[in-house]
């Protein structure tokens, strides 16, 4: 974290300033010390360059696991020559709708940003880029995103409910693919909206309903695997995802009637890159909290909290984008 961050961040509890105290630092990053709101003695520790505003072991846990597995796979750099080559810059594109050329020093921020390849795909814009993550995946991001100047990025590992950031503070805010695993995606807007500066622009996509997602037998094994994990963690989980990729879906390939048996007992992703495949067959069936949503209550969303000139983005059936005017 980079000192000149601080005057952005606030007590996510009480919407006080926050004090820095420094530990341990590498010329103007902070590597360990604490924010501080002194008023009510709350002390919000900084852990590996990331200030930490959540206790680890919450609704997003699989989140870390899965990042830590797969850190890299859906990342451009790492698709070259291969079936999913600018798969990440295309969905990111097409939800937000970005003008590149119209981005230099603009603050922006993800919801949810995984092992970062959102972020990456930002990282020649010369913009300023917040990223916040609920589960440890943050500290994958802060690994992937290590050869960025560190005044051009800030992460924290945070509640999506609750956002120590000052209002007004952003240009662009998006989310993909994330809200629909926490336990009331709508209540999450209004609090977006008040941190977007006018004429600034919110972009996300959640699950939409009759989806591979709404599948009640997808829905079977992430209950069973979530009622298995306060024993064995997610490794049945992980388990089951290389059970089903490397020794169901080739068989699957050989007729349709087979693809049909298996896949009714056993779903699984079927994406046309084998690690893509296992990542999010994982990630379907770990979440503790997984919703599906019809395309009007998603542009409800919007609408009820005061976003305008709302549209539909080419993502699905669930995808929208709004602005602050």
């Amino acid at each position: 974290m980079h000192k000149s961050f601080v005057k952005f961040l606030k007590c996510p509890l009480t919407e006080e300033d926050l004090k820095l105290t420094i530990i341990e630092e590498n010329k103007d990053e902070i590597i360990t010390g604490k924010l501080i709101n002194k008023s009510k003695n709350i002390n919000y520790e900084i852990i590996n360059g990331i200030p930490r505003f959540v206790n680890t072991n919450n609704y997003s846990k699989s989140f870390g696991l899965q990042w830590k597995k797969w850190s890299r796979v859906q990342f451009d750099s790492n698709n070259i020559g291969k079936p999913m080559e600018n798969y990440t810059s295309k969905m990111l594109n097409k939800i937000t709708e970005f003008d590149k050329e119209n981005l230099k020093n603009k603050k922006i921020l993800e919801i949810g940003c995984g092992s970062g390849r959102f972020l990456d795909v930002l990282s020649d814009q010369n913009c300023v880029l917040f990223g916040i993550d609920n589960s440890a995946s943050i500290d994958v991001t802060k690994k992937n995103l290590d050869f960025m100047d560190k005044k051009k990025i800030l992460l924290l590992q945070c509640d999506t409910y609750n956002l120590p950031f000052k209002n007004n503070l952003f240009d662009h805010i998006f989310s993909i693919g994330v809200l629909h695993h926490t336990p009331k995606p709508e209540s999450i807007i209004a609090k977006i909206y008040d941190l977007i500066k006018n004429k600034g622009s919110f972009s996300f996509s959640v699950y939409n309903k009759n989806s591979y997602y709404d599948l009640p037998n997808v829905n079977f094994w992430r209950k069973f695997f979530n009622f298995l994990s306060p024993v064995f963690s997610f490794y049945p989980a992980m388990i089951y995802s290389y059970f089903t990729i490397f020794l169901l879906r080739p068989i699957t390939k050989i007729h349709k009637i087979f693809d049909l048996i298996i896949r009714i007992p056993f779903p699984f992703c079927n994406e046309p890159d084998l690690k893509w495949s296992l990542l999010d067959t994982f990630d379907s069936v770990t979440p503790k909290y997984q919703s599906t949503h019809e395309t009007y209550e998603v542009y409800m969303w919007l609408k009820k909290n005061k976003f305008l000139e709302i549209k539909p983005t080419n993502w699905g059936a669930a995808s929208f984008k709004g602005y602050k005017l």
